[in-house]
């Protein structure tokens, strides 16, 4: 069983490879990454093609992922998704790079993506299920190898499917959609969207990336204080879970080693102005251990600057 099962009778390329990503999560989780790239790549193909648009010239992924987000496609809170798998997918593609950590939070963004799109795209009615994270293959070394060669064909038979995609998306391109059917599918589109609620690891994925865009060196994952992440000077640094006398904070933001701000990180769910009190509590109470220093303020009763909540969405006006 996979957690993708139900794009399969519809879109048994886009199954396939989430099924093949579920498979390498724990054995090879690079090929996992690599495998989510490939699904965002052709989930953006169809969608142009569903929604009459050619493929742009340049065939990148982000120039699908612009347009598509222009004209209104993708809704906004799913765009990042896009970006992530986008991102990764080609560090991992570049830089033999790879985590089970990280391909299983991708594996989950790809799966939320696979629901709106089944959703908002899909006949009849589909119930959301949770999320199953895989079963570990056994480690024993002859049911392993077997196990990789199992892979290895099933990837050789995708691939060979793949070539008759082009087809099937010129077929879709070319049908003519009422106005009427548009409208109701950007409601449907909408609405899938915003029912959508990321955890918070997966938000923490989320403004990991953002932070890098800024400047930032961020993982939440491994640039950590209990992990031995400090502050250096001539580096940005957004060091997680950093001590406050209350409470770690989620990210301390570090220009050399000067701290400059507190962010915390919350669930897509949750109103992040509410938790703005906590923000307030953790840049009031955080702590230098080391050769770390403080802004010379005045930040009345702060000890930073800046402190900011963020749930990992675009701000929207």
């Amino acid at each position: 069983m996979s957690n993708f099962d139900f794009l399969s009778p519809t879109w048994p390329v886009l199954a396939g490879l989430c099924g093949l990503a579920e498979k390498n999560l724990y054995i090879d989780p690079n090929t996992s990454l690599i495998k989510l790239r490939m699904f965002a790549e052709i989930l953006a193909r169809y969608l142009l093609a569903y929604e009459n648009h050619e493929d742009p010239l340049d065939g990148k992924q982000i120039s699908r992922i612009n347009l598509l987000n222009s004209n209104g496609t993708i809704p906004e809170p799913l765009i990042p998704l896009f970006h992530s798998l986008r991102k990764t997918g080609n560090k991992a593609t570049h830089e033999v790079y790879g985590t089970t950590e990280e391909a299983q939070t991708h594996l989950q963004f790809a799966f939320r993506l696979a629901a709106w799109f089944r959703q908002t795209y899909g006949d009849g009615e589909y119930s959301y299920q949770d999320f199953i994270p895989p079963e570990q293959p056994s480690d024993d070394a002859e049911q392993l190898t077997a196990f990789r060669q199992k892979l290895n064909r099933r990837s050789a038979q995708l691939e060979v499917v793949q070539d008759s995609l082009q087809k099937e998306l010129e077929t879709l391109k070319s049908l003519d959609l009422s106005e009427k059917t548009k409208a109701a599918r950007r409601k449907l589109s909408a609405r899938a969207a915003n029912e959508m609620n990321l955890s918070e690891s997966e938000t923490r994925r989320l403004i990991d990336q953002q932070l890098s865009a800024g400047g930032w060196q961020a993982d939440t994952q491994n640039l950590r204080y209990a992990k031995g992440a400090r502050p250096e000077k001539g580096t940005c640094k957004a060091i997680a879970e950093w001590p406050t006398t209350s409470g770690p904070a989620d990210y301390a933001l570090f220009v050399g080693i000067n701290l400059v701000g507190v962010v915390e990180a919350k669930k897509k769910a949750k109103d992040v102005v509410s938790d703005l009190r906590q923000a307030k509590r953790y840049a009031s109470d955080v702590e230098i251990k080391g050769e770390e220093r403080f802004l010379c303020g005045p930040w009345g009763e702060y000890r930073v600057p800046l402190l900011f909540v963020t749930n990992g969405r675009p701000y929207l006006k």
